[in-house]
């Protein structure tokens, strides 16, 4: 019953909340990018190769993320599936186009030092929308959110080597997240898999003031041919969620007795965002001083496993038929089991003509975050891989990127008797596992609700403009 991260400036990388790659410049070689980092995205991949850039600097970057998700409900042994019951959802709208990332960076005249400023969130998609109605509606309806970083960054190196950090104000001013839940309120009625008398639209609307975190990053140049890079986020993301908690009929059914109402009713809720680790290596094959083409493996480390459960704290009451019942809602305990995950990417670009016009490509694999039996619509961080390509123009101070990457994500199947999402009762939770329900529901909990086919591809499209101001002046 809770929480999807999301992009409102910007296309952080790899697995969990997010999609793969970070800026124009990462998409079109795969996501390859920690060794080289030579344009203003390396304040997200890599702050060591700030020191790469020398003058002033303006960089606007743009990502348009199309997330095609689909949930096929599977049959329930549990009871008879309705005529006209809606077994596969698609989503309602897949292209989310408010990824921007700003950002700017200067050397101050220093022989040495370059310092930076910007504006991003992580790469994923933040506004999705499903049916009501459809055969997902017990797992999610719709999310959004909003998660900035407000970024400082300094680097200081040389020809051959560069170190930098980050200090970095995560803010989360709005998380949203709606599902159908089952609103019984006497424990004795046990939950139905398709359709249940107190079906409830149940949202909870929380934000967060943030918290601060860091990055650090380096890169060396041993000889020519060679060049290195580690960066890392080596501060957790911790976030604590507050606000209100809205329960509405479901839109399929009248609610017996009437509608609900709420009394103060609030949700809390505390999510971390694991530390990452980020290394890469890149082969330079040199035609004289020029660069003619590089081909770089990067590895990708995120410590998902973090996030084992959400415990949403609620407070407030829920009256129905007119005040005559009047329950308060119980706190309630989702279990996810996230794993920490690992992706490998292979990319590289050819120079076709110098300092003017060059094409990239690469590819990646990823480790899914989500085990089988925890999957779920929310974040659906499955195996997966990706392929992208792209662009670069060059000229009067000005570099242009275009990128293209589809990920492709494994297709599961999740089996009733070792589905782990279940139906949430924050009103009459089932006293003792639902017996003679459902043997694998937790106490208090609901029936498995994620018995079904799960579907997940993406593609992103993403173009970045920068200034190099100091060969205007």
């Amino acid at each position: 019953m809770i929480l999807a991260v999301s992009a409102p400036l910007s296309t952080v990388s790899a697995s969990g909340f997010t999609i793969p790659g970070q800026g124009a410049r990462s998409i079109s070689r795969g996501g390859a990018i920690v060794a080289l980092a030579d344009d203003l995205s390396a304040l997200m991949n890599n702050p060591g190769g700030l020191s790469k850039l020398y003058g002033t600097h303006l960089l606007i970057n743009h990502n348009t993320a199309i997330a095609n998700s689909a949930f096929t409900r599977g049959a329930s042994v549990i009871g008879d599936m309705p005529t006209g019951y809606q077994a596969r959802t698609e989503v309602d709208d897949p292209v989310f186009a408010k990824g921007l990332a700003l950002a700017v960076s200067t050397d101050a005249t220093t022989k040495d030092w370059t310092f930076a400023f910007g504006v991003y969130g992580p790469n994923a998609v933040g506004d999705i929308n499903f049916s009501p109605e459809g055969g997902q509606r017990y797992l999610v309806t719709e999310q959004e959110m909003l998660l900035m970083y407000f970024t400082l960054g300094a680097a200081y190196g040389g020809k051959n080597w560069g170190v930098g950090a980050t200090f970095q104000r995560a803010w989360l001013p709005k998380s949203k997240f709606t599902q159908i839940i089952d609103g019984a309120v006497d424990d004795k009625v046990l939950p139905e898999p398709y359709q249940n008398d107190f079906d409830t639209l149940a949202t909870l609307d929380l934000a967060s003031e943030g918290s601060w975190t860091g990055q650090i990053g380096a890169w060396y140049r041993p000889i020519d041919a060679i060049e290195i890079g580690f960066s890392a986020r080596i501060v957790p993301i911790f976030l604590h969620l507050e606000g209100d908690v809205i329960l509405e009929p479901a839109p399929y059914q009248a609610f017996p007795g009437g509608d609900p109402t709420t009394v103060n009713t609030t949700g809390t809720v505390d999510l971390t965002l694991p530390i990452i680790l980020r290394s890469g290596i890149r082969y330079r094959h040199m035609s004289g001083d020029r660069e003619l083409f590089d081909i770089e493996i990067d590895y990708i480390f995120e410590a998902w496993s973090v996030l084992d459960k959400y415990d949403i704290d609620l407070e407030g009451e829920v009256h129905l038929q007119g005040g005559a019942i009047k329950k308060p809602l119980q706190d309630i305990v989702l279990d996810k089991a996230w794993q920490d995950t690992h992706s490998v990417r292979i990319g590289g670009s050819y120079n076709a003509i110098e300092n003017v016009f060059s094409v990239s490509l690469g590819g990646l694999w990823e480790s899914a975050a989500a085990p089988l039996n925890y999957s779920n619509l929310d974040f659906p961080s499955f195996e997966r891989f990706g392929v992208g390509g792209g662009i670069r123009l060059q000229g009067y101070g000005l570099d242009f990127n275009l990128g293209v990457m589809h990920i492709f994500s494994e297709t599961r199947e999740v089996d009733e008797l070792f589905g782990k999402q279940f139906s949430v009762r924050p009103l009459a939770p089932c006293p003792d596992k639902c017996q003679g329900v459902s043997p694998t529901a937790p106490k208090g909990g609901g029936i498995p609700v994620n018995n079904g086919i799960f579907e997940q591809s993406y593609t992103q499209i993403t173009a970045s403009i920068g200034v190099h101001f100091n060969e205007w002046f």
